[in-house]
């Protein structure tokens, strides 16, 4: 009864509305996140929004009091009329009394008349041409072309309203999520306190969550034990004795006494099996079935037995053999085992073990386990994180390579070596191998992370160049 009071302070609508909460609240996060990041793209391209239109706008007044491109004709034709007229009259001694000597006058003079007119237009809205001058001048420095005109700052303006649309609606979503979001976080704190009485902090949700389902799980394998102790009594609830039946009875006699009652049967039912084996295994040498005799079968046995004997003799002759050749093996394994050793302490091994860690100095083969040491303590190679034997694993093959190679320049073949290893020793391991690459070593990597394979090509690309060849292998 204690217990199920306990669990009706986990009810499982509140535990499922929290996770479910928590789940939402996740992917509000994520969709914020890219909303955010296409709402920033989106500004990006649309950031000359306000200065286009300020532009088209001013452009459409100032191009309005722009002189007409006929200007110089009325120039011309004045002058043509000019130099008519008085060629005409020195040459021909032709007065203006003529019809059309007086159009041609009138022609010259008109011209001329426009020609001023336009000029004066042009001293007095010089503010407008230099406007629209300040115009493509701006315009050829955001898009980087020459302006055309008008219909060119309409067509940016087209090409930018979609990003400008598309920024605004992506905030008002952007919004949106947040204001979810905090609905949501509010719903949470307000599920928590109603449980725990508490008010959880943002970062804690699923911690608490996870505590909250782990301590209702608690209660309830604590109550299925319960309850399953009472249905081993077989006794139903109408039949519990309110008052003593006159013999106490004590539970630890009651399970001593069960437990002596088990523990017997369970070393015959042993006995009983063992017996049973040793007949069926005997039978199985003797080729005597189980329905047979003891006597019978220890008959068979004996003759065997016998036989067994003779067969023994020789085969002891034979382990006496092996045991010299393996004794012979083992001379020339410890012979092996010196010379590991012996490769473990020389200098370049020490040396790529401490340059690759960072940390431990020496490492030696005690019995069958490696030993590594750092200059506070030793520790066995077979308790350090799967990321630090990686380490050393790649230290003791640079070692032992360069023992044996001496000063010859030779090669690597890795696969994915470096995957359980931090990010910190990550870079350190691709250091390191890009530096027995500068010393002419030919180093081949596979990886399936992409960490590992950006750490080459941030490092090793920018150390050597065209000679860095990263080849992408399409699963498909």
């Amino acid at each position: 009864q204690t217990i199920r009071e306990q669990l009706t302070h986990y009810p499982q609508d509140t535990l499922d509305a929290i996770w479910e909460a928590i789940t939402k609240l996740t992917a509000k996060k994520l969709d914020a996140e890219r909303t955010e990041g296409e709402h920033a793209d989106a500004q990006k391209k649309s950031k000359h929004y306000a200065w286009l239109k300020q532009a088209i706008d001013l452009y459409e007044k100032r191009e309005s009091l722009a002189l007409p491109k006929y200007n110089l004709v009325w120039l011309v034709l004045s002058g043509l009329c000019l130099a008519a007229f008085l060629g005409l009259m020195i040459g021909y001694g032709y007065g203006v009394t003529e019809y059309w000597m007086g159009v041609m006058l009138a022609g010259m003079v008109g011209g001329a008349a426009v020609y001023i007119f336009n000029q004066n237009k042009l001293l007095r809205h010089r503010d407008a041409f230099e406007d629209i001058n300040d115009i493509k001048q701006a315009y050829k420095e955001k898009f980087g072309t020459a302006l055309s005109g008008l219909s060119a700052l309409k067509a940016a303006q087209e090409e930018i309203n979609a990003h400008y649309f598309t920024a605004k609606t992506l905030q008002e979503s952007l919004e949106r999520t947040k204001k979810e979001t905090i609905e949501i976080e509010t719903d949470l704190i307000n599920y928590f306190l109603l449980l725990t009485g508490k008010k959880i902090s943002l970062n804690k949700f699923e911690d608490t969550y996870a505590q909250l389902k782990s301590q209702k799980k608690d209660l309830e394998d604590a109550l299925g034990r319960l309850v399953t102790q009472l249905e081993v009594l077989d006794v139903l609830e109408e039949d519990f004795l309110e008052e003593g039946a006159g013999v106490e009875y004590s539970r630890e006699t009651h399970e001593e006494t069960r437990c002596m009652l088990e523990e017997v049967r369970a070393q015959i039912s042993e006995e009983d099996n063992a017996l049973a084996i040793l007949k069926q295994g005997l039978c199985d040498e003797t080729g005597n079935t189980v329905k047979d005799d003891w006597g019978a079968i220890l008959d068979v046995l004996r003759e065997k037995r016998n036989s067994l004997y003779e067969t023994r003799k020789a085969l002891k002759a034979d382990i006496i053999a092996q045991i010299l050749v393996n004794q012979s093996l083992d001379m020339y394994r410890e012979k092996e085992d010196e010379k590991i050793r012996e490769g473990l302490a020389s200098e370049k091994l020490v040396e790529a073990l401490y340059q690759i860690t960072g940390k431990y100095n020496k490492i030696e083969l005690v019995g069958d386990e490696l030993m590594v040491s750092d200059k506070y303590a030793e520790y066995p190679f077979s308790d350090l994180s799967t990321g630090t034997q990686e380490q050393i694993f790649l230290a003791l093959r640079i070692g032992f390579a360069a023992k044996i190679s001496k000063n010859d320049s030779l090669f690597f073949i890795l696969d994915d070596a470096f995957q359980y290893s931090d990010w910190e020793r990550r870079e350190l391991l691709v250091d390191k191998v890009v530096d027995l690459a500068k010393h002419d070593w030919q180093v081949i990597y596979f990886s399936m992370d992409d960490h590992i394979r950006d750490l080459f090509v941030k490092k090793a690309g920018k150390a050597f160049k065209d000679d860095f060849k990263l080849i992408t292998i399409d699963a498909k």
